[in-house]
């Protein structure tokens, strides 16, 4: 029977995902899929890669949001019409675990619908509710079943982040208590702070403006989702082409094209993603302690001013507003201090990495001073081998740019990675070329692509040496008069 219902509730979401298609187009429709059904397949690769560069990719996530938005608004509705404590809390309890079956139930979603179904449970026996006494319940729920979850990216993300919003956050908003705009602005920021850490251990790199982003696009999400969610049950009585279902989606259109133009625009500013390198646990550590220590003086000093002798309103009014400025400024201060501290480089020496491409060629070099030399780098047996493994590295060490790029010969085993990183405007400042090879057509092909993104060409002969701050290299081979078809390294 649980088979069924799954089976019922997979052919809904397919059948709604298919409407929104129709409805909005490939790119939005597969944007609200996402975001409403759980549906990631339908996601279009640069929009996917444009929110994520931005850092607004959590909207896509079924979250607390979600289920905030569409459960509670169901609840309010049935207990307006009546139905009691238990009769509303039971509908939407089995209507949101449905729902959750329906987009998969991954980590973020099933916390989310336990979480909310605690919450109803709670206010149907009379009881308060406590978040982070609910979310430990939850994960313990979910390490019962997948012990191995503790070690999933979602799963740490998706907790860490609820962490940040009920427990530092809540510290903020009580400090800057009569203040709307400096607690959005707080709340934003502490939680950027919670959350970093985890971001790069995993993806090596941070979205630069994605507290402005989230402060701009995070009110909106509650209309994309009813807009959506009353288009799609239109959708369903009506025919999907209906001239009625466009107008109730029209909201979700407006926004998710101005979403969608808020990320171009974001992307296309200088240093939008800062690749930090993957900081190391005993950071981490640090970085987590000195964090928990500095919202616990906030909530202390807090709670102080709060117990101060009473004094007439002008002059309360004038201490506090001192005071409120005071924490602001120290709040961000320690703030960027913590993430100078998690970010700052450790120096290395000298190291050389081969690395395990497949069938191919790629070779790092670095001087342990900031020169760094990649040799060659393609595959001819590991597609995208530049998006999935020479990028990812370059991240994981916190190389923002190579500053040479030496490729003994235009084979595709030795320069499709290298290729895939030119197109993606990763930076390269100098390519070396053998000039014995000038002349081919492979050869040229390679320094037209570099030349357009930037990236100085040159073309060496045996004799020519390099000089980098801590190293020098010297080119034996090839001589400029050797023919192309002898040429295979450099």
């Amino acid at each position: 029977k649980a088979n069924l219902i799954a089976e019922k509730m997979y052919q809904w979401k397919y059948h709604l995902a298919g409407l929104y298609e129709q409805a909005l187009g490939v790119r939005e429709g597969g944007v609200l899929s996402t975001m409403l059904l759980g549906e990631k397949n339908l996601l279009d690769a640069e929009v996917k890669q444009l929110y994520r560069t931005a850092g607004i990719s959590h909207i896509l996530a079924i979250s607390g949001l979600h289920i905030a938005v569409i459960g509670m608004t169901l609840y309010r509705l049935l207990r307006k019409g009546n139905f009691g404590f238990w009769g509303s809390g039971i509908f939407a309890a089995v209507f949101m675990i449905l729902y959750g079956m329906m987009t998969g139930m991954g980590y973020s979603s099933f916390r989310a619908v336990s979480m909310f179904c605690i919450l109803l449970l709670g206010q149907a026996v009379g009881r308060s509710y406590d978040s982070l006494n609910a979310m430990g319940f939850t994960a313990l729920l979910i390490l019962w079943k997948q012990p191995f979850a503790l070690y999933d990216a979602g799963f740490q993300l998706s907790f860490i982040a609820v962490l940040g919003v009920v427990w530092a956050g809540k510290i903020v908003q009580s400090a800057y208590q009569g203040y709307a705009v400096l607690q959005k602005i707080g709340t934003g920021f502490v939680l950027q702070l919670v959350i970093l850490p985890v971001t790069a251990w995993y993806f090596y790199e941070i979205p630069v403006y994605a507290m402005l982003l989230n402060l701009l696009v995070l009110p909106f999400v509650g209309i994309v989702l009813a807009s959506g969610i009353a288009g799609g049950l239109l959708g369903c009585a009506v025919m999907p082409q209906a001239v009625l279902v466009h107008i109730v989606l029209l909201p979700c259109h407006v926004i998710l094209s101005g979403y969608e133009k808020i990320c171009t625009i974001a992307s296309g500013l200088p240093h939008a993603l800062l690749i930090t390198g993957k900081p190391s646990a005993v950071k981490i550590t640090v970085y987590y302690l000195l964090l928990a220590v500095g919202l616990f003086l906030l909530s202390h000093v807090t709670k102080r001013q709060k117990e101060m002798q009473q004094m007439t309103e002008e002059n309360g009014r004038q201490k506090r507003r001192k005071s409120y400025r005071g924490m602001e400024w120290s709040l961000f201060a320690c703030g960027l201090g913590l993430l100078v501290f998690l970010f700052t480089p450790v120096s290395q020496g000298m190291k050389l990495t081969v690395l395990d491409v497949g069938q191919g060629d790629g070779i790092f070099l670095t001087d342990g001073h900031g020169g760094h030399i990649w040799i060659d780098g393609g595959s001819s047996s590991e597609a995208a081998v530049g998006t999935y493994r020479m990028l990812p590295f370059l991240k994981y060490h916190r190389v923002n740019a190579v500053d040479v790029w030496i490729v003994t010969h235009p084979d595709a085993d030795h320069i499709s990675g290298l290729e895939e990183l030119l197109e993606q405007g990763y930076p390269v400042h100098r390519l070396l070329l053998a000039k014995a090879l000038s002349e081919d057509s492979s050869c040229q092909k390679l320094a037209e692509l570099a030349k357009k993104q930037g990236t100085s060409v040159s073309y060496v002969d045996t004799g020519d040496t390099l000089h980098l701050e801590e190293m020098t290299l010297q080119c034996l081979y090839p001589d400029a008069d050797e023919t192309a078809a002898d040429c295979n390294g450099l």
